[in-house]
């Protein structure tokens, strides 16, 4: 059975179990390739890949990314309809969604590095701008693609794999505290 295949039984069987999976593996292997990028010979000597990020990180995405996504772009599809549903939604994505679901991925990364949720929330506050402004130099083309061309179904895996490569991006700053 070729892949395609089994991610689109899997998706009609299970579509959160899908779509958690999805993220999980993608944010796995974006972590991955974040941490042989930016390790340097102190880490390296100290044991090299640090598995309590890689795991918060995966643990975001299978949880936090692949549901919100999942449900997301459903209530999108529900609300904005007609010829300038593209539009609305692309406005609504970019200037209510990033901010909220950068917010609450950040929130969730510092209580999982066991912070306290004042800590997570000055976490919040030092890195949501630099973040955002990141994501908006690949994500709003990315979302115009996805609302214009991609089956509801798929949008999730769409958005996963371009976020594979904002993952790594994301996980090299954020451990690098450049942010």
């Amino acid at each position: 059975m070729s892949l395609l295949r089994l991610y689109q039984r899997t998706l009609e069987s299970d579509p959160i179990k899908n779509k958690m999976l999805t993220a999980i593996i993608l944010m796995a292997a974006g972590d991955v390739v974040a941490q042989s990028i930016s390790q340097d010979d102190e880490e390296e000597e100290e044991g090299g890949f640090d598995w309590e990020r890689f795991f918060r990180m995966v643990t975001v995405a299978g949880t936090w990314s692949a549901l919100s996504m999942h449900y997301y772009f459903m209530f999108l599809d529900r609300i904005f309809v007609g010829p300038s549903a593209t539009m609305k939604k692309w406005i609504f994505d970019q200037i209510i969604w990033a901010p909220s679901a950068t917010s609450a991925a950040l929130f969730y990364i510092g209580l999982l590095e066991s912070r306290s949720p004042q800590l997570a929330v000055k976490k919040v506050e030092d890195n949501l701008w630099p973040s955002l402004k990141a994501g908006y130099m690949l994500f709003p083309l990315a979302a115009v693609i996805n609302f214009r061309m991609v089956p509801l179904a798929y949008r999730p895996l769409f958005m996963s794999t371009v976020s594979f490569f904002w993952n790594i991006y994301f996980s090299f700053v954020y451990q690098q505290k450049l942010l």
